[in-house]
């Protein structure tokens, strides 16, 4: 099953750790802003590269460059994990099995 991962913070670190146990994760997004914006942002460059997971830092999940981005990934599913910004239909329904997601609450 191929996966993109959705994350910006240490619970999707710990999950792209997970996941590719089990799964082929074709990429992780994260956003490309720092400071105040988001201030638990995770540096997963480390991460990525040392799993071989293509790391994209994205500017907007909704753009339409994300969207082009994510269709080329041709994921079965989205993962989302500590996500802190809806995820609308144009990237919503590109993966045929829709997306899960989930946040420490």
């Amino acid at each position: 099953m191929r996966v993109v991962l959705a994350s910006m913070n240490e619970i999707g670190r710990q999950g792209l750790e997970e996941l590719v146990k089990h799964v082929e994760v074709v990429g992780l997004l994260t956003p490309m802003e720092r400071g105040n914006h988001y201030m638990d942002l995770t540096d997963f460059a480390e991460v990525t590269e040392r799993l071989g997971v293509p790391l994209h830092r994205i500017d907007d999940v909704n753009s339409q460059e994300t969207e082009e981005l994510v269709r080329s990934l041709r994921p079965d599913l989205g993962i989302s994990l500590g996500w802190k910004k809806i995820i609308k239909e144009r990237v919503f329904g590109i993966p045929p099995l829709g997306w899960i997601g989930a946040h420490p609450g």
